[in-house]
């Protein structure tokens, strides 16, 4: 088991691109998402094709326009089924 100790040397990890959902890396993530546009920066969407066979999503919109989107990450043994 690695402590947040053991953790405290390390280099963050990056959420670009999807990269720790892609991995697995990531049991639950919950992302609200406010409708504005920056002009750059990394696209969380980009090539997460088939991310649906290993989470689960929620979305719920609220009345301020900020989306809430939840991904579970699915028992391996769910993997393929809907």
């Amino acid at each position: 088991m690695v402590s947040l100790n053991d953790l405290a040397d390390r280099p963050p990890v990056p959420l670009a691109n999807g990269q720790v959902l892609k991995a697995g890396l990531i049991d639950v993530l919950h992302l609200a998402v406010t409708p504005i546009v920056l002009g750059q920066g990394e696209n969380l969407w980009d090539d997460l094709r088939n991310i649906d066979l290993h989470y689960n999503a929620v979305s719920e919109g609220g009345e301020n326009g900020v989306s809430h989107v939840t991904f579970t990450r699915r028992d391996p043994s769910d993997v393929g089924t809907s």
